[in-house]
């Protein structure tokens, strides 16, 4: 869906938002509207209880220097699908393989931290500029929107959770009488970690639980990595490599293969 809202003019912005077709884009926006659109498909009005698809989750950064901003979003451990540059920063769009709405809120609130992005940007529901129309806030300098990146990343709801939904606090396991140097000892894994109770539903918690674990009994990056990645390597249906470094990646550890 594609939308105005007049950039300057504050009697016409007042009115709001309002849809209009593709062939009218450059009409609108030559006369000084902001072209927006939906990213996310929805029925009837755009409110979130009618989306019915989430083609993307979505971040809108503003907030600081572009330098920095480029930093925040080339350091993730997803790259985005999409980055459109605006006048004042970037959106970011993630291609979703699958997503369920009610999940959404989630991942994007992982995103607003990890970019600083506009806390505001939430719900899948949200107007980004179109690409390729020029902001007109300043009429006098206009400034066109354009797509910065854009490749063919598709991302399953999973490793969006993993890599960007925010984490509650872990509570370590009731485990006594172990010292630093037994949680290298893959003989006692058994016996502290208790693998054969880690499958499928309750994998990546518990990886993540344990990571969280031995950094507060001091290991090194290496060692957290070494740990868990024994662990999986050990279970039953263990964690494809790339789904285990994007999960180590995202909590500051480095996974050396």
């Amino acid at each position: 869906m594609i939308f105005c809202i007049h950039d300057f003019d504050p009697k016409l912005k007042k009115k709001g938002a309002f849809e209009i077709q593709k062939t009218e884009i450059k009409k609108y926006n030559n006369i000084g509207y902001g072209i927006y659109h939906t990213a996310n498909l929805y029925n009837g009005t755009r409110q979130n209880k009618n989306i019915k698809k989430i083609n993307y989750w979505l971040a809108d950064m503003d907030d600081g220097t572009k330098v920095e901003m480029l930093d925040n979003i080339f350091n993730l451990p997803l790259l985005p699908s999409v980055v459109v540059e605006t006048k004042k920063g970037y959106h970011c769009y993630w291609r979703a393989l699958d997503a369920d709405k009610d999940n959404y809120r989630k991942i994007a609130e992982g995103i607003i931290k990890k970019l600083n992005a506009d806390k505001a940007c939430k719900d899948p529901c949200r107007l980004l500029r179109y690409p390729n129309t020029y902001h007109f806030k300043n009429p006098k300098e206009p400034f066109k929107v354009t797509i910065l990146l854009q490749n063919d990343k598709i991302y399953t709801e999973k490793k969006m959770r993993c890599v960007f939904e925010i984490q509650e606090a872990f509570l370590k396991p009731k485990i006594n009488n172990f010292n630093k140097k037994d949680f290298t000892d893959p003989a006692k894994w058994e016996r502290i970690f208790k693998m054969s109770n880690i499958g499928d539903g309750n994998r990546n918690a518990k990886l993540v639980q344990y990571l969280f674990w031995l950094r507060d009994e001091g290991l090194t990056n290496d060692e957290i990595a070494y740990v868990i990645n024994g662990i999986n390597e050990a279970l039953s249906e263990p964690l494809g490599n790339d789904e285990l470094f994007t999960m180590l990646r995202s909590k500051n550890i480095i996974y050396k293969t």
